[in-house]
């Protein structure tokens, strides 16, 4: 197993493609070599990302990754105005919402496929991703927009600019942006890593070739008709690299800074079966069942706990917006939830914690501090009420990360607490 390597950018990228498809698994590397070559500070900046991560890593034991974040998406199907396929159905989208929960919580099916040597290995995420309830303006949504173009491929560029036939990314702050279309030059998908400089580029760029679940036969690859690829751009998103790092393979000291993820030598394309020994990692060999590799989507079923360790840290770090937004409300439109806004402050508390509740109508309003046990450290009943500011003396609890639960008649919200000596 790897030891952890500060984070050394090799450029040299490198077209694989698949001997079963004429794709490209990924072009996340490419489209960061883009990025790089455009901007001089890009690369001090993703230094500084990857310095915090492994700090945030050596200082989190793993029982910390108990906390559940939930990640609102916008899902932007562009659509090509000649291929009524392109526009793919609100079934689809949300097929593929569900392998993303069922992936990154490993509630996948076929994880009993990971071999018995590397099980020790494999990590659940705690992560929840859902279809937006509320865009920007604060409106109710279903998470999914649709946009007809009269360009037959839009590319993954064009596809995020409205300007251009392509569609406008909502807050990168707040939502995980999604856009679904033909985004050319034979790849199948393209994660945007953080790069601590949000724009309306980030987010994941996916072809509607490969995105959702396999019941989709007019538009889906037979390869990868079972939602990975969306699977892995999330995952550079969250600040993930291939197993082999950021160069293009053929690179046994290369490093994807994790320490539990064999080095190799590069890429695992189509479906291998047994040990694929690479950069003398015997007896057991590649880690290509995990879904940063690009083996077919049937072979790979699992994350390694040091990338759900990098994904945490993004999430606590570099994309800690995310912990306090409120795209994500609701399951559906027609459940219209109470709740307007809640913002706790200040967040690290020290002796007090004020929450301002804003509400729609009057409700039953009950908050709660819960540890990371699971326990209930503190706990207020205000009963019917229309909000307003309550305060919670914090001065006698622990310090320590606890989830503020608010309970309302037909809602439940958590959110992230920190509290600090």
């Amino acid at each position: 197993m790897k030891k952890i390597i500060l984070f050394s950018l090799v450029i040299l990228i490198a077209a694989f493609v698949s001997n079963a498809q004429d794709t490209i698994r990924c072009g996340a590397d490419e489209h960061l070599a883009k990025m790089l070559a455009a901007d001089p500070t890009l690369q001090q900046r993703m230094d500084s990302i990857e310095y915090e991560t492994q700090l945030w890593i050596a200082n989190h034991p793993h029982y910390e990754m108990k906390y559940r974040i939930t990640i609102p998406v916008v899902v932007h199907v562009v659509w090509y105005s000649g291929d009524p396929t392109e526009n793919i159905s609100d079934a689809q989208v949300q097929s593929q919402i569900d392998v993303l929960n069922e992936d990154y919580n490993r509630r996948n099916a076929d994880s009993v496929n990971t071999p018995s040597y590397f099980k020790q290995y494999a990590s659940s995420v705690p992560f929840d991703f859902c279809l937006a309830s509320r865009d920007p303006a604060g409106n109710w949504t279903n998470g999914i927009t649709r946009v007809e173009t009269n360009i037959q491929c839009i590319g993954a560029d064009t596809i995020k600019m409205p300007a251009f036939g392509g569609d406008t990314a909502w807050d990168p702050n707040s939502y995980l942006n999604i856009w679904v279309g033909c985004i050319g030059e034979g790849y199948l998908g393209i994660g945007q890593y953080p790069t601590g400089n949000l724009d309306y580029s980030d987010g994941v760029v996916v072809t509607t070739r490969a995105f959702g679940r396999g019941v989709y036969p007019d538009t889906l690859l037979s390869h990868y008709n079972l939602g990975r690829t969306t699977t892995h751009e999330v995952g550079h998103w969250l600040n993930d690299m291939h197993p082999w790092g950021m160069g293009g393979g053929s690179c046994c000291t290369c490093s994807d800074n994790c320490y539990d993820t064999p080095y190799q030598n590069g890429p695992t394309f189509g479906c291998p079966s047994g040990q694929q020994v690479s950069c003398n990692n015997g007896p057991n060999g590649d880690m290509y069942e995990v879904y940063m590799d690009y083996t077919d989507d049937a072979c790979m079923n699992m994350f390694a706990t040091c990338q759900t360790a990098r994904m945490m840290a993004a999430l606590n770090g570099v994309r800690q917006q995310f912990l306090n937004s409120n795209g994500c409300l609701m399951n559906g439109v027609s459940d219209m939830p109470n709740l307007k806004s809640l913002n706790i402050m200040p967040n690290p508390a020290t002796d007090n914690l004020t929450l301002d509740i804003n509400l729609m109508k009057t409700d039953n309003i009950k908050y709660s501090l819960i540890n990371v046990l699971g326990s209930v450290v503190y706990t207020n009943s205000v009963g019917t009420s229309s909000g307003g500011k309550f305060y919670i003396n914090t001065s006698h609890i622990p310090a320590g990360i606890y989830s503020l639960q608010l309970q309302l008649t037909k809602q439940t919200i958590n959110q992230k607490v920190v509290i600090i000596r």
